[in-house]
């Protein structure tokens, strides 16, 4: 029975939920032997196709049909048994991994300001790939508090994945997008979600301040091994009930990233919604070590080689102000 089939459970974790599309996608287009009986949801034992991840579990798992391939036919069997699972299934605690592998932010340019938040005001937030080197596919939950939003629209904004998944949840959104070439992958700064809030009226009674944060994520690599991931978290607060980041340099660090921190030279610098005129690297010490003049908006390729190793404080002059990220230098 503990290695019985149940179809559309793709990642074997007891439950039919849009991220079993992951796995699907690392093992599109693999052959083995057909599953005979009809699809229904429940235990069906098949026979090993003697592949798998990493040898954890057959792909016969992943044929949710059953017709010895895998292709979109065994996604509609996933989507129509989406929600169900297996007797004595306990969900997992929420988990929330803070850290840059998934960068969020509020997009500027909109109407709402962050830190004053109005009744009927829109708040569009893009969700973007950060530091998660050979992202193969991956899946969250965008969490935001139906008190004091409701969910306007999603937008579907990975054009460059094979197969995107998302579906609106009682408390937020769940997404899960992957590739089906093994050769393919996401890239630093590619968009996963965006979506807009609609900010409502709120009872005095409530705090000022909320959150919309990612939880839950699972990412992998074209193999199909887990790869760690995080994310950031963004503050709203309404009716001017917080006080404004105090000068251009705090309200910019939160929008800058640099991938990969350490490094031995060669990074990613992730600034979304920012246009810059310049881009300066100091020693602990101040002294100026590199400067790069060339202006430049949302991301910069950067060569840190042939510089002390150590910290490096990377600094980041736009009209607007001032950012700065430290990054940690190998030798």
């Amino acid at each position: 029975m503990n290695d019985c089939v149940w179809p559309g459970d793709f990642d074997r974790d007891g439950i039919v939920s849009l991220r079993d599309v992951l796995p699907l996608g690392a093992g599109w287009g693999s052959e083995g032997s057909e599953r005979p009986g009809p699809v229904t949801w429940g235990p069906h034992t098949a026979t090993d196709w003697n592949i798998s991840f990493n040898n954890t579990y057959d792909f016969k798992h992943l044929d949710g049909n059953g017709d010895g391939t895998t292709d979109s036919l065994d996604l509609k069997v996933m989507q129509v048994f989406e929600g169900l699972s297996v007797p004595g299934y306990v969900a997992p605690v929420d988990t929330y991994n803070v850290g840059d592998g998934l960068w969020m932010t509020h997009v500027n340019g909109t109407q709402t300001n962050p830190d004053n938040v109005q009744t009927g005001q829109n708040a569009i937030v893009r969700i973007r790939v950060g530091s998660a080197p050979g992202l193969y596919g991956v899946a969250f939950e965008a969490e935001f508090d139906t008190v004091y939003w409701k969910l306007n629209s999603i937008l579907n904004s990975t054009s460059a994945s094979d197969m995107w998944l998302s579906k609106q949840k009682s408390s937020g959104i769940e997404t899960a997008s992957v590739f089906t070439d093994t050769t393919e992958g996401f890239v630093v700064g590619q968009n996963l979600l965006i979506f807009i809030l609609r900010a409502k009226t709120i009872p005095d009674s409530l705090p000022d301040t909320t959150f919309v944060r990612i939880k839950n994520i699972r990412g992998i690599l074209a193999d199909g091994s887990d790869i760690p991931m995080s994310a950031n978290y963004l503050r709203y607060c309404f009716g001017g009930g917080c006080p404004a980041y105090v000068g251009t340099k705090e309200a910019r660090m939160e929008k800058i990233a640099v991938y990969p921190n350490p490094t031995t030279g060669r990074l990613t610098l992730l600034a979304p919604d920012m246009t810059w005129e310049s881009i300066e690297a100091f020693a602990s010490d101040g002294r100026l070590l590199r400067r790069w003049d060339e202006p430049g908006s949302e991301q910069a390729e950067l060569d840190l080689s042939g510089l002390p190793a150590g910290w490096v404080l990377l600094r980041v002059k736009s009209r607007d102000g001032v950012g700065e990220q430290r990054v940690l230098l190998l030798r």
